[in-house]
């Protein structure tokens, strides 16, 4: 529907389209089905705003909470509220269901929502819209994308993902004394801002010209061609396979 739209109208927003497209998607998934799907997608990147208030301080700062708290309310009238309704008549095999079945109620139900809804339909969405503009820019790597097998096209779009990782920059808290990274020991809950970007780029890693966008760079320097760009251990990112 929205490549035949493309070609209807001859121009397209990516970011527009790509959005509609992860909704759909995730909201198969998670369960959000019983409402309007552009709807949604507008109130899920939506929860954002508050984040982006309190970025900036001062009264906006004080204000962000109540935008967030506006936002997830209208998330649950919507689309929460109306998914949960319809699944307490008939289970489906999605994440809402599943939490019906543990007997969560409706807030926790709406934090998971709300939580997959950024995390798989915002971070996809820009995955499409920087693998769009590499392969525009690029005549070649877009052709061997296009000509290429699953494997090939996964290769190509994990390599994008090495170079432009969508959370450059992720923030943890230690849970015990960390050894043998820095000089000297990291104590017990100590806050630490990891940088995704940076350990993408690093040489002894990735192998040589890490600024270089290579799609046989995992098969040539024999690494982990999924990098930091999902996360690792506990926070390794559930949804890969679906946003490749």
């Amino acid at each position: 529907m929205l490549v035949a739209e493309f070609r209807c109208k001859g121009q397209v927003h990516i970011d527009d389209v790509s959005l509609r497209l992860v909704a759909a998607v995730a909201a198969e998934i998670i369960g959000l089905t019983n409402s309007d799907i552009r709807g949604m997608a507008k109130r899920i990147a939506g929860a954002f705003d508050g984040a982006m208030l309190a970025s900036r301080g001062g009264l906006s700062k004080l204000v962000s909470p109540l935008v967030a708290g506006l936002n997830a309310l209208q998330i649950y009238y919507f689309d929460v509220r109306p998914a949960i309704a319809a699944r307490r008549v008939q289970r489906r095999e999605d994440v809402i269901s599943r939490l019906l079945d543990e007997g969560r109620s409706d807030k926790e139900i709406l934090i998971e929502c709300i939580t997959f809804g950024l995390a798989g339909m915002t971070t996809t969405r820009e995955f499409i819209v920087v693998a769009t503009w590499h392969m525009l820019e690029n005549d070649e790597l877009r052709q061997r994308f296009l000509d290429g097998d699953d494997a090939e096209k996964t290769a190509i779009l994990r390599e994008i993902l090495r170079l432009e990782p969508l959370a450059s920059m992720i923030y943890r808290r230690t849970t015990g004394e960390v050894t043998g990274v820095t000089p000297e020991p990291i104590p017990a809950d100590t806050n630490l801002t990891l940088h995704i970007r940076a350990a993408n780029l690093d040489e002894a890693h990735v192998g040589s010209c890490p600024l270089t966008l290579d799609p046989d760079r995992a098969k040539r320097f024999k690494v982990n061609d999924t990098y930091l760009s999902f996360g690792a251990g506990e926070h390794f990112c559930p949804g890969r396979n679906v946003a490749l």
